[in-house]
């Protein structure tokens, strides 16, 4: 009898270690496969998280024609920089130089230029910021002789805020001065939203124009003392800044363009409720209380939205409106107007460049004279996600994605 329950003991025993064995197995299978995946796709612990990369279903557009109902346009992907900002600091008809600041790891400066003729494309590092002290780069500014460069930084894990460097621009783009820091937002606590923290730069009559998010602060982006969810002015005394707060009320504005003093500002909203906007001085357009959008997953009808009070969806009563809004949501980034007298698509001349996330592609908008109206918005169907704009003189425009950076220029 002794014998019978030692056997059966021991079979008990010869199925449990079975058991575990089967679990580490396919513990072992899953981890191998993350691993193979994450290589692949740049992810933890190759490149960046899944929170920070945005990368999924993102198809690579290598090259390709396309008709719009005006131009046929030819686009094309001339390198792999990924998930950055550019300016431009010359150009002419052979080539173009420009300066490029990536948004995620590693965090760099570079000079790029690009010939035309030959179809090649030269990098050169001119800077690099900490990896462990920053964490998004956000925009790119040449003003006189200097470069001013937008990026969030986190302070020791412990909190995380808006900063603006200035560099002195050598001559010949070789060299960069160690950056000055000229502002600085409040540094909030985590958690908090790097991806909603605006950061656009443009000449503005004597000063700096700065859009700042709302950092998934709201109830920080309500108060009319903080500088998240504001477009801030920037002017340069003796030997600092002064920062003012110009208009309020945005979310996340990532694209910034002034015409003629007018300054439009795009605004990327919730679950739809994207927006074009022109700002006026001291206008507040209504984030975080009111929006054309509702808020992801959630009862919009009784919503308490953070602790600022109830929000107001599809509406902008109180507030200044927007001179378009985007329902459902295409993702809104940048805008960029092409020239009136350029040569490479005379019959987009005038019109406007807009961005914006997967599936949205490129969108070509005619506005009023007045800029306070949208005419007509036809979509373009070309290259997906794009965050940055980069309009060329000559009418050629540059877009930059997650998997690189394209030129957009007429097929003949």
């Amino acid at each position: 009898m002794g014998f019978i329950f030692l056997t059966i003991g021991m079979q008990n025993i010869s199925k449990n270690k079975l058991i575990y064995f089967l679990i580490f197995c396919l513990l072992t299978f899953n981890l191998i496969n993350y691993f193979l995946i994450a290589k692949d796709k740049n992810l933890w612990p190759f490149g960046m998280g899944y929170l920070q990369k945005f990368k999924e279903d993102v198809p690579i557009w290598p090259e390709g024609i396309k008709q719009s109902g005006l131009h046929k346009f030819l686009y094309k992907r001339i390198s792999g920089l990924a998930q950055g900002h550019f300016v431009v600091v010359s150009e002419n008809e052979s080539e173009v130089s420009m300066l490029y600041l990536s948004s995620f790891e590693p965090y760099a400066i570079k000079k790029i230029t690009y010939n035309f003729s030959t179809k090649k494309l030269f990098e050169k590092n001119l800077y690099t910021f900490d990896n462990n002290e920053f964490e998004r780069g956000l925009g790119l500014l040449i003003k006189d002789k200097d470069l001013f460069v937008s990026i969030v930084r986190n302070m020791d894990k412990s909190c995380g805020k808006l900063d603006v460097y200035k560099f002195k621009l050598d001559h010949n783009l070789d060299s960069l001065t160690y950056p000055n820091l000229i502002f600085e937002t409040e540094c909030v606590t985590p958690p908090y939203g790097s991806h909603l923290t605006g950061g656009k730069l443009e000449n503005f009559k004597n000063g700096i124009l700065l859009s700042v998010g709302s950092f998934g602060k709201d109830y920080l982006a309500a108060k009319k003392t903080s500088y998240l969810g504001k477009l801030i002015l920037l002017r340069q005394t003796e030997d600092s800044y002064s920062s003012e707060i110009y208009s309020s009320g945005f979310r996340n504005p990532q694209g910034l363009l002034i015409i003629n003093d007018n300054i439009l500002l795009t605004d990327h909203g919730p679950q739809g409720g994207d927006e074009i906007n022109l700002v006026k001085k001291g206008g507040d357009y209504g984030w975080p209380f009111t929006t054309y959008g509702i808020k992801y997953d959630e009862n919009t009808e009784s919503l308490l939205f953070s602790n600022v009070g109830a929000i107001k969806y599809g509406s902008h009563d109180d507030y200044e409106k927007p001179i378009y809004s985007f329902m459902p949501s295409i993702g809104i980034k940048d805008i960029i107007k092409i020239n009136f007298n350029n040569t490479e698509f005379p019959n987009w001349a005038g019109d406007f460049i807009l961005s914006g996330n997967s599936k949205t592609g490129l969108i070509r908008l005619t506005l009023s004279k007045n800029l306070d109206r949208v005419i007509q918005a036809e979509p373009l169907k070309v290259v997906d996600a794009v965050r940055d704009l980069v309009p060329l003189n000559n009418g050629k425009f540059f877009a930059i994605n997650h998997n690189g950076l394209y030129l957009i220029e007429r097929h003949n």
